[in-house]
């Protein structure tokens, strides 16, 4: 995990960060502020044992549900952004293809770049690239990789 945290782009580190202050400040303090007061004020004024119980319980309940909705959300977030992270390298292969493309000088250079392209963008094992004269003639291959 270490690993994938040191390569994860600074916009991906910058959203973490956010997320976390957004969960301390929205969740930690507002609960150590109902704990400090259910402890300070609430607590010695009841005589019932059991209400005293049931009141830490219910403190420490909001604050594991608390919890766990902070570990949903920077799940949520991480693939989120790894997803991002696909979809933006798709793009680039899209417009790098696109670039080769509209400068190819011959049918087979620019089958070779769509061949290639595709090749990057399935993750398939192998890509080939068929041309037919007409409706007609069977496919001839023109490119493969």
């Amino acid at each position: 995990m270490a690993a994938k945290e040191e390569s994860a782009s600074i916009f991906s580190q910058k959203l973490d960060r956010i997320v976390y202050t957004a969960y301390f400040l929205g969740a930690v303090v507002p609960l150590v502020a109902l704990a400090f007061v259910a402890q300070h004020f609430v607590l010695p004024s009841l005589t019932d044992r059991l209400v005293s119980v049931g009141l830490i319980a219910l403190v420490l309940s909001i604050g594991s549900l608390s919890l766990g909705s902070f570990f949903v959300l920077r799940r949520t977030t991480h693939r989120t952004l790894d997803q991002m992270d696909r979809d933006n390298r798709r793009l680039e292969s899209l417009l790098k293809a696109s670039g080769s493309l509209a400068n190819a000088q011959h049918e087979a250079e620019a089958a070779a770049t769509a061949v290639r392209c595709a090749l990057e963008l399935t993750e398939a094992d192998a890509v080939y690239a068929f041309v037919r004269a007409d409706r007609s003639s069977p496919p001839n291959l023109l490119e493969s990789l």
